[in-house]
């Protein structure tokens, strides 16, 4: 299988290949991979979910696909703050060293340059962190626009879909495939089993056999169930915070890098 964070060349023959309404800017545009939010506009940069196959989309996935655009220009904007903000107190601080070492200045001068560049200093760390948080969030977002992507396939399939079948129709690296699998298991709104072979298969409630649902008609059953969906959908939380912290780790060493 052809590794789907491969760069797509562009077509000039035909331009429109594989185009599609693009959420946050309207336009009739491709999608293409990036690192860090799977697949993006190709025209304004938003993030994007690529499916293969005859599925259609609910269109669940473009709420938080808009909250993941909203939360990458926060981001940027934060970024831009913090390196202006940086720069400016480089400049200050080197200014007033200048100034003390090679024009004779006072040492008050140089201690005055030191004083204005510290809150800069504390303006860019402020927002440097609030750059992160937004990081955070938009990871977040992305992993809940494909998590509903992967129950739109598991619905359009009507019968469970193994973890390599799923893997298939959503063109994701193996590590972000790993990890998407992970939380469809704790997923409320899909049944996840494992069969006599030892793989993990997902399923739409409609396809599960009659033998295996739980009658709301009983109330102690019924009980049951909503406190089995709490726990589910708790649980379903924590793993996508951990992996969205795995995600950014793996992205700040690489930036570090």
């Amino acid at each position: 299988m052809t590794d789907p964070t491969h760069h797509w060349g562009f077509d000039p023959d035909t331009p429109l290949k594989g185009a599609s309404t693009c959420p946050h800017c309207r336009g009739m545009t491709r999608i293409e991979p990036d690192a860090e939010m799977r697949y993006v506009c190709a025209v304004c940069g938003g993030p994007r979910v690529r499916v293969l196959g005859d599925v259609t989309l609910s269109g669940r996935e473009v709420e938080p696909l808009k909250r993941g655009d909203q939360q990458r220009k926060k981001r940027a904007g934060w970024r831009a703050a913090g390196g202006v903000s940086g720069a400016a107190a480089t400049l200050l601080v080197v200014g007033g060293a200048f100034a003390k070492l090679a024009l004779g200045a006072g040492i008050a001068a140089a201690g005055t340059a030191v004083v204005m560049a510290l809150p800069l200093l504390l303006l860019m760390v402020w927002s440097m962190s609030r750059g992160r948080a937004a990081g955070a969030q938009l990871t977040a977002a992305v992993d809940r626009a494909w998590k509903s992507a992967a129950r739109d396939v598991v619905a359009a399939a009507g019968r469970p879909l193994s973890a390599a079948q799923l893997g298939e129709a959503l063109p994701l690296s193996r590590a972000d495939s790993e990890a998407l699998m992970a939380e469809l298991a704790v997923d409320e709104a899909l049944t996840s089993r494992i069969r006599d072979d030892g793989a993990l298969v997902f399923s739409a409630p409609s396809d599960e056999p009659a033998g295996r649902r739980i009658a709301l008609d009983d109330p102690l059953e019924a009980k049951f169930r909503a406190l089995e969906a709490e726990q589910q959908a708790a649980a379903s939380e924590e793993i996508d915070a951990q992996a969205s912290e795995r995600r950014r780790h793996r992205q700040d060493g690489s930036h570090e890098r």
